[in-house]
């Protein structure tokens, strides 16, 4: 089974083999494992810099915002979800924030303050 790359974190000491004790490392390797191997495919990265803004990144490019690492269970499920419907969206998707307890879904070019200006004139 392919495992993301998981990036964001310097790592000395360690060879193949070794065990990890990062306890993101631990959590995303967790979180990785609830996704099915056909969503997992799809996922290149997972960057773990910003331990309050985890980023997940898919084939595609397009982000995949999980925020901190809680509720992973279900941030995986709305993960796989997200990964599989990505091939046949009929939409240029930005990113996806998971992050928050209603998912959100940025549209690429999509500026919602268009409308409001063209009404303005």
């Amino acid at each position: 089974m392919p495992i993301p790359l998981i990036t964001g974190m310097e790592v000395k000491g360690l060879y193949l083999g070794d065990e990890v004790k990062d306890e993101n490392v631990k959590k995303v390797l967790y979180f990785l494992s609830q996704i099915d191997t056909e969503a997992l495919n799809q996922i290149s990265e997972v960057n773990i810099a910003n331990p309050d803004g985890v980023v997940a990144y898919a084939n595609s490019s397009v982000q995949i915002r999980l925020g901190k690492l809680d509720r992973l269970d279900e941030k995986a499920v709305l993960t796989a979800d997200f990964v599989k419907s990505l091939k046949t969206s009929r939409h240029a998707i930005d990113y996806v924030d998971f992050s928050y307890e209603a998912p959100f879904i940025k549209l690429k070019g999509f500026d919602p303050n268009f409308e409001k200006e063209e009404g303005k004139s």
